[in-house]
């Protein structure tokens, strides 16, 4: 009934889901609607734990006392799935906030800060020589440090261009698809790239226009160039010198490995306008767009934010599932705190008896706690293999990944293990308050 509770709901939820998250009904969709449908599964196991105890002591006869420290076969079972669910919750928890934290803080080779980008007009004939004139007046400004002159799909997280090449390998010529980059003399200043060596565009040198060309790391090693300077790339007939390369940097999403980029000189093409400048300069941008562009509306974009959307389905996705972990978790406590108080309350005369007979609080709990080791081990044994195989599965859809590591297993069994001491502890506590005289006249 759980389940199928839980596939009606996400049925129900899903047009929503995807609106909010931008997923496509693709692999990483249906991984994200199976995970939460695993999630709410368990959930449902948790709320069962969670209710056994309330129905055992709504229709069982009241404080049955009970000789045997083995725990029955259902509790054992609801136990079990108390304990997978929390390890498994937990290790998937600790597993996507690292992924995440490591996607914030990798280095993506290029600046983020302090960089605007405004869209530029197109489909008029004197529409660049404005774009020019509207370049050189945003240099004269003393708040803007640099600005370029970009094409289309010429900034990492863009839906980039590829065309076809003409290269010279070990092979002989043969023809490849590349991605291909329409930019200016300031691309490379404006976003931090560096140069792994040769040189950036000048342009002072007419030659630049039409007979040169720059690479980044990943097309020399993918035709196998120890030294690419010097060497010539065909582009439609004409073979053009590769005057500079670039050092590799993540133009897309760490899910895809850094593909080979050829960088064209053509401001001509720009589509965007790159301005490097504190964020207060915002007001003197677009004022000067305005000057030359009076009929057309100004359009900005902070490009931080614009990086950020490449990670928008993680993140969406891990706040989905922090917020799924965060109620199962909470569930999975209500159980095993349930179960751990029932349990005490049937052994209460056990308890008192042996305070009676001298037994310390840390003897009565490790021999209370005995009881639930099986379900436990059992548990942890069972969850977190599942738990890992599915963290693992999820990692391989990126190509720059964090190990799992032991870490995380160990903080998921430390965790499990604490709340179970803290919790039989607190019943263990509660139930030493009671006087034994007052607990051995309950009748059985």
């Amino acid at each position: 009934l759980v389940v199928g509770l839980s596939v009606l709901l996400i049925a129900g939820l899903r047009p929503y889901y995807e609106a909010f998250s931008g997923f496509s009904t693709g692999t990483f969709s249906g991984m994200a609607l199976w995970g939460l449908l695993l999630v709410l599964a368990l959930l449902g196991l948790g709320f069962l734990g969670t209710s056994y105890s309330g129905a055992y002591l709504s229709f069982a006869k009241p404080l049955v006392p009970s000789t045997s420290s083995r725990l029955p076969l259902l509790k054992q079972v609801l136990l079990g799935f108390q304990y997978t669910l929390a390890a498994s919750i937990l290790v998937i928890t600790l597993a996507m906030g690292r992924q995440l934290d490591y996607l914030r803080s990798k280095d993506l080779g290029f600046a983020q800060e302090q960089l605007m980008m405004v869209s530029l007009p197109e489909g008029e004939e004197d529409t660049y020589s404005q774009i020019v004139q509207l370049r050189d007046a945003l240099q004269t400004q003393a708040s803007l440090q640099r600005v370029a002159l970009i094409g289309g799909g010429a900034l990492p997280g863009e839906e980039n261009g590829k065309d076809l090449f003409e290269v010279k390998g070990p092979e002989g010529t043969v023809e490849k698809v590349y991605d291909i980059y329409r930019v200016d003399h300031q691309y490379l200043e404006a976003l931090d790239i560096p140069l792994a060596a040769g040189r950036n565009f000048d342009a002072t040198r007419p030659q630049d226009a039409s007979g040169t060309v720059m690479i980044n790391e990943a097309l020399a090693r993918a035709i196998g160039w120890e030294n690419p300077l010097g060497q010539y790339i065909g582009y439609y007939g004409e073979w053009r010198e590769i005057i500079g390369v670039v050092k590799d940097f993540h133009h897309q999403s760490l899910h895809n490995p850094i593909e080979p980029i050829v960088l064209l000189y053509g401001p001509e093409a720009a589509r965007t306008l790159l301005v490097k400048a504190p964020l207060s300069a915002a007001k003197t941008l677009e004022t000067t767009y305005a000057t030359y562009f009076p009929d057309t509306p100004f359009s900005l974009r902070y490009f931080d934010q614009f990086i950020g959307a490449m990670y928008a389905q993680e993140q969406q996705l891990t706040q989905l599932f922090r917020f799924f972990s965060f109620v199962a978790l909470l569930l999975c406590g209500m159980g095993l705190f349930a179960l751990f108080s029932l349990h005490v309350h049937q052994r209460t005369q056990e308890i008192s008896i042996r305070k009676v007979l001298g037994a310390e609080a840390r003897h009565l709990l490790g021999n209370l706690f005995r009881a639930y080791r099986y379900p436990i081990v059992i548990a942890l044994v069972v969850g977190l293999p599942l738990a890992g195989w599915g963290v693992q599965y999820w990692l391989h859809t990126f190509t720059y990944r964090v190990s799992m590591g032991g870490g995380i297993y160990v903080a998921a069994v430390v965790g499990i293990l604490g709340v179970s001491l803290g919790v039989t502890g607190y019943h263990i506590l509660k139930a030493l308050r009671v006087n034994p005289a007052e607990s051995l006249k309950q009748e059985g």
